[in-house]
């Protein structure tokens, strides 16, 4: 059972943070953030994609925190050509 309840909530929170670029879509059409603030935020967006994944997966090792954080990060990357097609 404890497994199943590990699957489903790790399963939850890799779905919200898939959500990134809808996100970041909707910040920019109601005009919060541009796509240039979030090109030169870039490393730091970056640190903040890794927290979360350290957060989301309670293993301590590095490897299945890249695993979550990489698409993650990769998202983010995505979502940058979104926010210049919005403006």
């Amino acid at each position: 059972m404890e497994t199943i309840a590990f699957s489903m909530t790790l399963m939850l929170w890799v779905g919200i943070a898939f959500e990134t670029p809808i996100v970041i879509l909707l910040l920019t059409k109601l005009g919060i953030v541009s796509a240039e603030r979030l090109d030169s935020y870039r490393r730091f967006g970056f640190v903040l994609v890794m927290v979360p994944a350290a957060i989301i997966t309670p293993t301590p090792d590095a490897f299945t925190m890249l695993m979550v954080g990489l698409p993650m990060y990769a998202l983010f990357e995505f979502s940058l050509p979104l926010a210049r097609f919005a403006r």
